[in-house]
Order: structure tokens, then sequence, then C-alpha cells
């Protein structure tokens, strides 16, 4: 799944949950008629594949949510848990399916319906029954559901547009796990605040370029470019601590990281060049 399908499931979204609502508001109209007579309707018409594809796509969204961001995944697994939306989905779905061949096999059925529905006795047994309560089809509980996953939907749209915006085809932080730099970042903070050879200065500096760096790292969309400078210039003052050489190490690894992660082709280490031997009498190679 990509954005361009995760758009196209949003607005799939929008035509189920207003075929749901038109579906609603005509209650009492169906429980005479049956739903039968939602065959009719051209909002039906548009969300029959929606309909016939939301279970599928559900599952993708949720797969791919667990790779770009787990808190959505989560939420949308506590979503499915609190309405049973995908479950309801699918019940309406089949009942409609179920419904319309219903409706070729007897077409008689609904003109004497719309008979019955002029009925005193008939309308008020309508509106004391219910079509859609806790015990059949839950419509109010579905479009709730919906309406929420819709919501939700955007946010990983959001998300996977800026991933998409922020990689290039030689740098990808996308693949970079913002969990494994934090937690370099604070065993190196450890040991700067454990460390007696720094000042004050010094020691406020480097706190000062970490936290931007712990501050990018937590956010939704990090600024990349600001956690690289940050790492950069901690790597190149934590160097010259004698006392803590795990933190210099632990910066030095968390920027290794990031950029052995997320440059496509990493710029290969070339060895230090190897120079001539000299020899101890400067006029030997004086002919």
């Amino acid at each position: 799944m990509d954005t361009y399908d995760i758009h196209l499931f949003s607005e799939q979204l929008r035509v189920i949950e207003n075929l749901l609502l038109e579906m609603a508001a005509a209650e009492d109209e169906l429980l005479t008629l049956g739903l039968q007579h939602v065959a009719d309707w051209p909002s039906y018409e548009a969300a029959k594949e929606p309909l016939e594809d939301f279970a599928e796509n559900f599952i993708s969204l949720k797969r791919y949510a667990g790779i770009l961001d787990h808190a959505s995944a989560n939420e949308l697994d506590s979503l499915d848990a609190s309405t049973q939306v995908v479950e309801q989905v699918s019940a309406i779905r089949l009942h409609l399916r179920i419904a319309a061949k219903a409706r070729r096999r007897n077409p008689a059925v609904k003109a004497f319906s719309l008979v019955l529905l002029h009925i005193p006795y008939v309308s008020g047994l309508v509106k004391s029954k219910g079509l859609f309560s806790e015990e059949q089809v839950p419509l109010q509980k579905t479009i709730v559901g919906l309406s929420r996953l819709r919501s939700l939907t955007k946010v990983i749209y959001d998300l996977a547009s800026y991933r998409e915006y922020v990689d290039s085809d030689l740098f990808k932080p996308s693949n970079v796990e913002p969990d494994r730099v934090l937690h370099l970042i604070e065993a190196a903070l450890h040991d700067i605040e454990n460390s007696v050879t720094l000042s004050a200065s010094e020691r406020e500096s480097l706190k000062g370029y970490l936290a931007q760096a712990q501050i990018q790292l937590a956010s939704k969309r990090p600024t990349w470019s600001t956690i690289v400078g940050a790492l950069a210039i901690a790597c190149a003052i934590s160097s010259g601590i004698a006392d803590a050489p795990g933190a210099a190490k632990n910066l030095r690894d968390a920027f290794e990281y990031i950029m052995g992660t997320s440059v496509t082709k990493p710029v290969e280490r070339l060895p230090p060049p190897t120079l001539p031997k000299l020899d101890d009498n400067p006029m030997s190679t004086l002919g």
C-alpha cells in the first residue's frame, strides 16, 4: 500500500459512510420495503466495490501502519476492537448482496410493500420495531466507526506523504529507527553528565545540541539535517573528553548508523594512503 492507495481507501470510506447515512435516514421505509429497495439507490451502486474491498483494504492499511508508525497501527486495532467496524461492514455488505438477489427474484414485493407503508398499523409497527437495532445491524455505531477510521486514515496518509517527501534516490532517512539513535544519545548523555574534565559551558553546549537531535527524533516529521548536524558537532566536541570515551563512541555510532542506513550507497571508508617509507639517509635518493 502506498499514498495513492491510502487516499483511495479514504475516499471509499466516504462513499460507504454516505450509503449508510442514507440507509439510516430511510429506516422506516426500509423496514417495510426491505433492504431490496437499496438496490435502486445510486449510492449503493457507488458503494458496491468499496464494500467488497473494505476488509482487505483495512488489513493492508494496518500492515502498512505497523511499518510506518506503531502508534497508528495500535489505534487501528483499538478502533476495530471497540466498534467492530470490519465485522459490521462485512455483515452489511452480505445483507445488501442477499437483498439485491432477492429483489431480482421477486420484483412484485416492492410494489406490495409500498402499499403496506401507508397502512397506519403497519407504519406504527415499523417505527416501534426498528431495523438497525443493536440485535440486528448497529448502523449508527458502524457509521461512527467509519468516521473515526477515515480520520485515522488521513493521519496515516500525511505520515506516508512526509516519508515519501523526505526520501530521495540517495538519502532515505525512513530506513532509520529513531529509537536506536535515541538510545545511543541517552547513553552518551549519561557519560557526559559524569565527566569531570568537561567545563560547565562545554557540557551545556553538548547537551543543547543533543537535545535538538532528541526533539527531532521524537517528532512525527523529523528534520534530518538538524539531527545529522547536531550529531556531527557533538561528535567533534566529545572527541576530546578524556574521561568519557564512551560518549564519543556512542555519538559516533549514532552518526554513522544514520548515514550508513539512510544513504542508499554509503561512501566507502577508504584506508589512509600508504606513504612511501623514507630512508634514514636523505641523500640516498640522490644519484
